[in-house]
């Protein structure tokens, strides 16, 4: 591992909160949307909940793992709202790593998280699991650098799936952008490689 990085196990330095069953909930658009994985995968609310005494929630960004159920160890990236009793908010309080890399760090175990999930009736993701993935950290100026070169390659990604016209060479470029994402991620939360010197030349040249 690189100078200056240190490696946690993500129960030292983060936390998975449960939602909790809302007091009650409303069809009106009153208060907060209740963040369901069915509203997030449609981005169209099912309840909001005015009285969130008591209640888990999120802003817009976090990471929220769906935590029991069909599809239990999704991932989704949240909207401000109140966190559902199936779905937990990845958090941390820890000032040595920043909200936007510790969600990073979860995207990339997506895979170890669903294959770690226990439970055939009602499949429920594995605290245990969870608690103990090994986080490499570095210091906060290189994680800014690796936030701003994921999100640069994120950028990237959503312009080519937002071009209206699928052709052959979209669709390359499309499959090669995310191969780029996928390895760059691996590599840069290892501690193991330097970030590259130049952003142009990894957008100009990788793809």
């Amino acid at each position: 591992m690189r100078e200056g990085w240190i490696e946690y196990k993500f129960k030292d330095v983060a936390t998975a909160i449960k939602g909790r069953l809302p007091k009650s909930k409303n069809e009106d658009g009153i208060g907060l949307p209740y963040l369901t994985a069915s509203y997030l995968r449609s981005s169209k609310p099912d309840y909001w909940i005015e009285n969130i005494e008591g209640a888990v929630t999120a802003e817009d960004g976090d990471c929220l793992i769906l935590w029991d159920g069909a599809g239990a160890g999704d991932l989704f990236s949240a909207h401000r709202g109140v966190v559902s009793s199936t779905m937990a908010v990845v958090t941390t309080q820890n000032s040595k790593i920043l909200r936007e890399y510790l969600t990073l760090f979860i995207s990339s175990k997506a895979e170890y998280i669903k294959e770690t999930c226990r439970g055939t009736t009602v499949p429920h993701v594995s605290p245990d699991a969870i608690a103990n993935m090994e986080l490499q950290i570095p210091p906060i100026s290189e994680q800014i650098r690796i936030v701003d070169l994921i999100s640069s390659v994120d950028s990237y990604i959503q312009v080519i799936s937002n071009q209206s016209e699928k052709g052959k060479e979209n669709n390359d470029l499309l499959t090669s952008a995310t191969r780029l994402r996928s390895a760059l991620l691996s590599d840069l939360l290892s501690g193991k490689h330097e970030i590259p010197a130049s952003y142009d030349r990894v957008m100009g040249t990788s793809l």
